[in-house]
């Protein structure tokens, strides 16, 4: 899995290096990581556009089903760096030196669940 944020897309190779697919609904990925249960994280970042037109945080936090890519869940954060600890505790870093902590039961809240989610192309 690599992340290609200036082209918008993640690109998923085998372990030869042959290109099996890519994922390009996303939006510009800022970090990728797969828990050992595949579980796959993303962090995103919005163009200056999306922030003043959706008056948003600059990043989304988005959990992507490995086999699809179909989002799962979403949530708005900055920062541009993410790890998954084994309880389910999502760190985020920014460029600025902050780190944001989340808990993993955002996922199964009714606001999560109507988060807004990039179009899928």
């Amino acid at each position: 899995y690599a992340s290609d944020r200036e082209n918008n897309r993640i690109q998923i190779f085998d372990a030869d290096g042959n290109l099996l697919k890519m994922w390009t609904h996303l939006g510009a990925t800022q970090n990728i990581f797969i828990t050992p249960d595949d579980d796959v994280w993303v962090i995103t970042h919005r163009d200056n556009v999306e922030n003043i037109t959706y008056d948003t945080l600059a990043g989304r936090i988005m959990r992507i089903d490995i086999d699809t890519g179909e989002i799962i869940g979403a949530m708005e954060s900055p920062g541009h760096w993410i790890d998954v600890a084994a309880s389910g505790e999502i760190f985020i870093g920014s460029l600025t030196g902050n780190v944001f902590r989340w808990y993993p039961d955002w996922l199964e809240t009714a606001e999560a669940a109507q988060a807004e989610r990039p179009e899928e192309r």
